[in-house]
């Protein structure tokens, strides 16, 4: 009696783990597939339902799985790359700042500001400064 409890229990175990393996996490395919259409669109807009239909899943199901895949939803994940690409040309050149911020897909300058702020946690011209100094 106790053996098929046991054996109970670890069938329970890895029909859990293989539910949140393959259910909950988009597919390796699925999540390259949505940030290759997120890096095409950097600058401009793509919708939760295109990259949803472009999985073949529900968008619910999308936005659970690309969270759980890379540890954040999609839109934070399409805001970090943002900001890394307007990291990039900070440092690249002297353009001002609204021109950079058009060209990541930001609404503008202002925009850039707030979002590069919350994840850098300084404004886009401070980080500028601090990193031509170093150059």
């Amino acid at each position: 009696m106790m053996r098929k409890r046991s054996q109970h229990r670890s069938i329970a175990a890895s029909r859990e783990w293989f539910a949140e393996q393959f259910h909950s996490r988009a597919n390796a395919w699925q999540e390259r597939r949505a940030k290759e259409l997120i890096e095409e669109s950097l600058d401009g807009n793509v919708s939760l339902d295109v990259l949803a239909e472009e999985c073949g899943l529900s968008r619910a199901h999308f936005s659970r799985s690309f969270r759980q895949s890379t540890g954040m939803p999609p839109h934070q994940w399409l805001l970090s790359r943002r900001v890394e690409r307007a990291k990039d040309m900070l440092c690249g050149n002297g353009d001002a700042i609204s021109d950079i911020a058009a060209r990541c897909g930001f609404a503008d300058q202002s925009h850039l500001s707030r979002v590069f702020r919350k994840f850098v946690g300084v404004s886009p011209l401070a980080w500028r400064k601090s990193h031509m100094q170093r150059a």
